[in-house]
C-alpha cells in the first residue's frame, strides 16, 4: 500500500512537471487554473489505468497502456496549443528521456541490490527507484525545456507540414521501440544484452544528431534566403542605378542640344544685326 501511495504522489509530481514543461514549450490554451484542474483530472485517470490494474490477478499491460496513452494524448491536445507534430515532438522528448533514465535507474538497482530475482510490486527496490526518480525528473524537465528553447531560438520553420511529419518519424519509431524494450526487460527482470543497451544509446544519439542536422539545414536555408534577398536587392539597386544613368545621359543630351540651340540663336541674331 505504501508503494501505491508513493507511486501516486510521484505521478502527480510528474504531471505537474509536464504541465509546466508543455506550458513553456507549447503554450496554454486556457488559464492557469483551468489547466491545473485539467492536470489533476488527467492525473487521476492516468493513475486509475496505470496502478490499479497492476494489483489484479489477471494483469494484462496492453489495455491499460493504451488507455494511458489516450489520457496523455487528450491532455496534450486539449490543454495546450501549437501544431500536432510539434506537440508530439515535445512529448517524445520528455517521455523518451524520462523512460531512458528510469530504465537505467531501475536496472542499476536490480543489478546491485537483487540481481536475477523476481521483484514484487511492493518491493523496496521499486520504492527506492521512485524516490530517486523524483529529483531526476525535475532535472530532466529543466534540461528538456532549455533544449527545446535552444531549438526554437534557431528560428525553425514549423509552418511546413511535410517537414514536421518527416522530423517526427524517427523519434516516434525509436520511442516505441524504447518503450517496448523497457517493458520487456523490466517485467522479465532479465540481464539486458549489450546489443540492446548499445542500440538504445545509439537511438538517443541519433535523435540528438537529427536535431543538430536539422539545425544545420535550417542555418543553410537561412543563409540561402539571405543571399537570395541580397541578390534581389542588388538587382533592384542595379536597375535603379541604370535608370538614373540613362536619365542623366538624356538630361545631359538635352542640355547639350539646348546650349547648341542658344548658340545658334545668338549667331542668327548677330547676322540680322546691321
Amino acid at each position: 500500500m505504501s508503494n501505491l501511495i508513493l507511486s501516486t504522489s510521484a505521478y502527480l509530481y510528474d504531471f505537474i512537471l509536464l504541465m509546466l514543461y508543455f506550458s513553456g514549450c507549447l503554450g496554454r490554451r486556457f488559464s492557469r487554473k483551468v489547466t491545473f484542474l485539467g492536470t489533476i483530472a488527467c492525473w487521476v485517470a492516468f493513475c486509475c489505468f496505470k496502478l490499479l490494474p497492476v494489483y489484479q490477478a489477471d494483469y494484462n499491460p496492453t489495455l491499460p497502456a493504451l488507455f494511458q496513452l489516450l489520457v496523455l494524448g487528450f491532455y496534450l491536445c486539449f490543454f495546450f496549443g501549437s501544431s500536432l507534430p510539434k506537440k508530439l515532438l515535445a512529448a517524445l522528448l520528455q517521455l523518451a528521456t524520462l523512460s531512458l533514465l528510469e530504465f537505467f535507474t531501475m536496472r542499476l538497482l536490480y543489478t546491485v541490490i537483487q540481481p536475477g530475482e523476481p521483484v514484487p510490486i511492493d518491493s523496496p527496490i521499486i520504492a527506492l527507484g521512485t524516490l530517486i526518480m523524483i529529483p531526476l525528473a525535475l532535472l530532466v524537465c529543466v534540461f528538456n525545456y532549455d533544449l527545446w528553447k535552444l531549438f526554437e531560438s534557431r528560428q525553425w520553420k514549423w509552418t511546413h507540414s511535410r517537414l514536421q511529419w518527416i522530423c517526427l518519424l524517427l523519434p516516434l519509431g525509436q520511442g516505441l521501440l524504447l518503450t517496448d524494450y523497457i517493458r520487456i526487460y523490466l517485467n522479465a527482470i532479465e540481464q539486458i544484452r549489450v546489443s540492446v543497451l548499445l542500440g538504445i544509446l545509439l537511438s538517443m544519439l541519433a535523435d540528438a544528431g537529427m536535431f543538430f542536422l536539422l539545425e544545420e539545414a535550417a542555418e543553410q536555408s537561412r543563409l540561402e534566403e539571405a543571399l537570395r534577398l541580397q541578390k534581389r536587392l542588388y538587382q533592384r539597386e542595379k536597375y535603379h542605378y541604370e535608370e538614373l544613368m540613362q536619365t542623366q545621359q538624356e538630361t545631359a543630351k538635352l542640355r547639350h542640344d539646348y546650349q547648341n540651340y542658344l548658340l545658334m540663336l545668338q549667331e542668327l541674331k548677330k547676322e540680322d544685326t546691321p
